[in-house]
């Protein structure tokens, strides 16, 4: 059904830690000069602190580098202070760390934890004590207790402000840590903090908490946000403003926010996930006005509540809170809850309360006689499931006015009584299915309490409750289980697990108007003709219309485009009609010239048909030369369950013929040139005999040579006789 699973602590601690950090948190007003008011966390001490680095596992104040030397140097230092312990570190200590100034306490590097271990006795892990009141911040620590009725931090002395980031209090049995005493106690802030496995002392079991405010001066802003409360034998978070004292007190804001509580286990008189008591929206003096008057007492966003019990409540218990202003429009609702999953959470009828118990959500003696019609409690896109034995939500001598819009409940329902002035209660596009034993709606016996007026629209209903009690209002469907058809609980899109109402479901677009913009998930209302009945908005399917390829034509031919439809399938599927919008872009090719104009066209699908539709657009036999120019068809203007797809611009190419022009004249061909013909070789000249080595060729050159001079001189002598 949708339960968080159990994990180890450290699993847990890893997963939360890991968390990106949300944005800080502020106090802007200061009613009682309080020196924490306006500190925003993460707290970081001023310029000029002096920092203490923790590097020894051990307790000892006289070696250098230990937890208890730091916290002692810290202390004599008189001033802010900021103690690092090593990451990784184990630092095992017998207790009794005192804070003294304001302190940043933190791991080295962020993100990445130490430890420090409590081995001692019964006396608190770390206390507080000072002159002045001041803040504190830890940051990636963890703080467990290793041995039976130990208690982890107690700052229930001087702290007026704190801020935990990625912490974890685990195994400590009594106060795993508690803040109060402080008037006023004006600021926390957890964020990425785990609080697991911290259980009651055997012999003093009430009102414990394993994150406590008790006060007798709540007056500030408290916010938990992303944080883990699981397996504590006690209520998980409870803020307690003891005002027997005679103070008035201020209005303090709570809020919760992203966070899980798991299978805590409140005392008889408690509750396993929240407890809140005592608080006082009051006006002390005109110098001093109350806190934010427009932010509700307790405010619980996009959280779960599973398998919580209590005797009070298994979720959330509110008890003795009263209001006064001058002007009730200025007030927020004491109570509201937004975006919130309850579910396997519990209650036990405690001695002298056998009326009151909630499995879920109990408001008891809510007072706001003295500022008329006050607003009580608005619940909003949440989920409730149990076991019909008893009511998710219950009012005792609660007034005001409350509200239910937009939530589901299944196996439970509303019980309101005790009312002692006017008060009414609206019902709105919720479903009650009382699927497995009947639905609870119970409520004053008809007449014996005029002043109790409820109503409603758009309600489901597998069991109506009684006409005396609310008269049937527009829109009501009383039907079936299965007619409603929610399936079963189950993490979805959003932050928390939800019931999502199947394809034929009666509750589907069955709320003429829409009430909250968002769903439980953060989808948008409504999807369809109407908005879903519950905390639940179902996304529709769409279809998916885009053009097909660009087209290219010789001009006088035609272009023709191709427009797809393509269903895409929600959790509401659509086949139904869709629609679009075509039109026609000039480019180089101009409507009228180039191409026939056309009007913006629209196509349309009928039910069922997903055929592709074309657009002919035809040309003109244009001018010669005119080459290539192109145009557009673009399509526009989806209708209702229609997208466009990624293609919704085609382009289309019109060619043109080309006129002629002259010829060129051929180009002679050149003729070869021929080839040259090879000289022929000479023949070699027959060599001359040797007789002998070098020597001898050299004299028969000689003699040669000798030879011819003689004959030239002999032809010589006779011509010169003859003359």
């Amino acid at each position: 059904m949708g339960r968080v699973r159990r994990l180890g602590s450290a699993a847990i601690a890893a997963a939360v830690i890991s968390t990106a950090l949300v944005p800080q948190a502020a106090f802007a007003q200061d009613p009682l000069d309080s020196p924490c008011w306006g500190i925003t966390f993460p707290f970081a001490p001023p310029a000029g602190s002096a920092v203490f680095v923790v590097t020894q596992p051990g307790d000892d104040a006289a070696v250098a580098g230990t937890l208890r030397w730091a916290v002692e140097q810290a202390a004599a230092h008189d001033g802010p202070a900021e103690i690092v312990l090593d990451s990784g570190l184990v630092v095992e200590s017998v207790g009794e760390l005192t804070l003294s100034h304001p302190t940043v306490l933190r791991s080295s590097v962020p993100g990445s934890p130490a430890e420090v271990r409590h081995i001692g006795g019964s006396e608190p892990l770390f206390t507080e004590a000072g002159v002045d009141d001041f803040a504190v911040q830890l940051t990636d620590l963890r703080f467990t207790g290793t041995q039976p009725e130990q208690s982890g931090l107690d700052f229930s002395s001087t702290i007026c402000a704190l801020g935990l980031s990625g912490v974890t209090v685990s195994g400590f049995e009594y106060q795993p840590l508690v803040v109060g005493d402080t008037w006023p106690f004006v600021g926390l802030d957890v964020v990425n903090s785990v609080f697991a496995d911290n259980g009651p002392r055997t012999d003093d079991p009430s009102s414990e908490a394993a994150l406590a405010i008790s006060n007798e001066g709540v007056s500030g802003t408290y916010s938990v946000r992303n944080s883990l409360f699981t397996g504590n034998r006690m209520t998980g978070f409870a803020v307690e403003a003891g005002l027997e004292s005679g103070w008035d007190g201020m209005h303090g804001n709570v809020t919760v926010s992203d966070s899980v509580f798991e299978d805590n286990a409140g005392s008889e008189d408690a509750s396993g996930g929240i407890r809140m008591e005592g608080l006082y929206f009051s006006q002390l003096d005109e110098e001093h006005p109350p806190a934010d008057r427009a932010a509700p007492m307790l405010s619980v966003t996009n959280s779960r509540f599973v398998g919580n019990s209590g005797g009070g409540a298994g979720g959330i218990l509110v008890q003795n809170v009263s209001r006064q202003a001058d002007d009730p429009d200025e007030l927020a609702s004491f109570v509201v809850v937004e975006g919130s999953t309850f579910s396997g959470n519990t209650t036990g009828a405690a001695p002298g309360r056998a009326d009151a118990p909630a499995r879920d959500l109990a408001i008891e003696s809510a007072d706001g006689a003295e500022t008329g019609a006050s607003r009580l409690l608005a619940v909003t896109n949440s989920t409730f499931v149990g076991d019909a034995a008893a009511p998710s939500i219950h009012l005792a001598s609660a007034m005001g006015e409350t509200s239910l819009q937009h939530v589901t409940m299944v196996d439970s329902g509303v019980a309101i009584d005790a009312h002692q002035m006017p008060a009414t209660v609206s019902f709105e596009r919720s479903v009650f299915d009382g699927r497995s034993g009947g639905l609870i709606t119970s409520g004053p016996a008809p007449g014996t309490q005029p002043d109790l007026v409820a109503t409603e629209q758009f309600m489901a209903y597998t069991e109506a409750p009684s006409e005396a009690w609310v008269a049937p209002g527009p829109g009501r469907v009383v039907g079936t289980s299965a007619e409603f058809a929610l399936g079963e609980l189950a993490d979805s899109s959003g932050p928390t697990p939800v019931f999502l109402p199947q394809p034929g479901s009666v509750l589907i677009d069955a709320a003429a108007t829409p009430g909250a913009e968002l769903d439980q998930r953060g989808i948008a209302r409504p999807q369809g003709a109407g908005s879903d009945i519950g905390a639940v908005e179902l996304s529709s399917g769409v279809s998916t219309l885009q053009l097909g390829g660009d087209q290219r034509v010789d001009a006088g031919g035609a272009l023709t485009f191709t427009v797809t439809r393509e269903n895409v399938q929600g959790e509401i599927p659509w086949t139904g009609e869709v629609s679009a919008q075509v039109r026609a872009i000039d480019g180089s090719a101009l409507a009228g010239t180039d191409f026939t104009a056309i009007e913006p066209t629209s196509l349309t699908w009928a039910a069922g048909d997903t055929a592709p539709k074309q657009v002919t657009i035809e040309t003109g036999p244009g001018r010669i030369g005119g080459g290539e120019l192109a145009m557009q068809l673009e399509l526009t203007e989806p209708s209702a369950h229609a997208e466009l797809g990624a293609r919704t611009l085609a382009s289309g190419t019109i060619v043109h013929p080309v006129e002629p022009g002259p010829k060129p004249e051929p180009k002679p061909e050149p003729k070869p040139e021929p080839e040259p013909k090879p000289e022929p070789k000479p023949e070699p000249k027959p060599e001359l005999a040797t007789t002998g080595g070098a020597d001898a060729g050299l004299g028969l050159l000689l003699g040669a040579g000798l030879a011819l001079a003689g004959a030239g001189a002999l032809l010589f002598r006779r011509r010169a006789g003859e003359r």
